[in-house]
């Protein structure tokens, strides 16, 4: 069966476009939003295929601004609220790895470096740069071989791993009807990671499309008007509804990132690896979303150039030692407001009905933190290398599974990487 997988001899890769109209953004009348749709690569689009060229620097600034009229505080809150589920996955048996731990072959250029960001953040009025309250749930217990430390994030929230760390906001149009209804937007964590266009999110597959095999048409669903909220504004958003301060309010708003939009419609530019837009394989649950620069006083500014970047290793090695997982955790018993770390070894582990196999760490973070990074070897400036990150659970059971990052998954970011932002 495994030797009719074209996809372990193809890659096979997908971009995030399609074509709506929704409220706020209206892009159209519905014979253009369908002429547009026809015109774009499919979800099982080849490698080389290329992305819809960029909108002209007029184009993209104001469909960036759309985004910005979208995301009223209100709904960023609304958002933050609401997790996107931590999907249930299989139960896992142990893999054996290759002799190095990492995919026959290696991966050319499939690592990067983290970098610093080339000017400080600003952290907005009344924000704080540390976390001023945390419930800390009780700490499950943890399953035989994969014992685990969970505890609130305790460093500066404007300095690595924080900084480069947020919440993944997005529209998710369930019913297909354009409207943003009640429920409909979500949250995951997101991380800054090295590229060479200075602007990929690294997150979860499942925070950015729906599987073909989740979606009552069969065909993948990709999330719409993604915006990333840094780490260190989160609790100020939370704040700046009741604050009657409009500095605060503005500021907040200022502090936020958005996924650069697909010309014409409201999708955004994301790669992800076709086995899981196709067939939810875990051990694909990957992606990579491209941030759109933004303009702060004639300077165009890349969101890597902000908040520095975290590298990346795709290799496909399991890292020996300690990794470190962060991620917004919302579903109960946590409330999303609060950024939180895992700390564990990890373990291959192979699913039943998964041809590839995952990695397993002690971890019992819920919806609202996948996506989030697991960092290898952070350094003092707390930038380290991702390896994974947070993909699904078994419900009940302290482990925290996320994808072994090799071929597809590099592709991907390749994809995403190479990608224009429009930078003079």
């Amino acid at each position: 069966m495994r030797g009719k997988l074209p996809w372990l001899v193809g890659v096979v890769l997908a971009i995030g476009v399609g074509i709506a109209v929704a409220g706020a953004l209206w892009l159209g009348d519905d014979d253009n939003a369908a002429a547009v749709e026809e015109n774009l690569p499919s979800a099982s689009s080849p490698v080389g295929t290329s992305v819809p060229a960029p909108a002209t620097p007029a184009a993209q600034a104001a469909a960036v601004a759309r985004l910005e009229r979208f995301w009223t505080v209100e709904r960023v809150v609304a958002a933050l609220d609401h997790a996107t589920p931590q999907l249930e996955g299989e139960t896992r048996s142990e893999a054996p790895s290759t002799p190095s731990g990492s995919v026959p072959g290696g991966q050319r250029d499939a690592t990067a470096e983290p970098t610093e960001p080339r000017a400080a953040p600003t952290v907005p009025a009344l924000g704080s740069v540390i976390q001023r309250s945390c419930s800390q749930p009780p700490v499950a217990r943890a399953i035989q071989g994969y014992p685990y430390t969970r505890f609130c994030y305790r460093g500066r929230l404007n300095v690595a791993p924080a900084r480069t760390s947020g919440a993944l906001i997005y529209w998710d149009d369930s019913d297909a009807d354009s409207v943003v209804d009640s429920g409909e937007v979500w949250n995951c964590t997101a991380t800054v990671t090295a590229a060479e266009n200075r602007s990929v999110l690294m997150t979860a597959g499942h925070c950015v499309v729906k599987s073909a095999n989740q979606t009552r048409n069969g065909k993948p669903r990709w999330h719409k008007s993604m915006a990333f909220v840094p780490s260190y504004v989160v609790q100020s958003f939370y704040r700046a509804p009741d604050s009657n301060d409009d500095a605060l309010t503005q500021s907040v708003r200022k502090s936020m990132w958005f996924a650069q939009p697909i010309p014409g419609t409201d999708y955004s530019t994301s790669w992800s690896p076709s086995p899981w837009i196709d067939k939810r394989y875990w051990s694909h649950d990957f992606a990579a979303v491209v941030v759109a620069p933004r303009n702060r006083g004639g300077s165009i500014q890349t969101i890597q150039d902000v908040l520095g970047a975290q590298g990346w290793d795709m290799t496909g090695t399991v890292r020996p030692g300690k990794l470190r997982l962060l991620g917004f955790p919302v579903a109960k018993p946590f409330d999303g407001r609060v950024l939180f770390e895992c700390r564990g070894s990890s373990h291959l582990v192979r699913g039943e009905n998964d041809p590839a196999p995952e990695l397993g760490v002690g971890c019992d973070m819920t919806g609202g933190s996948s996506g989030g990074p697991w960092l290898a070897a952070s350094n003092s400036r707390g930038l380290g290398t991702v390896v994974s990150v947070n993909s699904n659970a078994v419900d009940g059971v302290p482990i925290m599974y996320g994808p072994r990052l090799s071929g597809l998954h590099l592709d991907a970011m390749r994809k995403a990487q190479n990608t224009d932002v429009g930078l003079p």
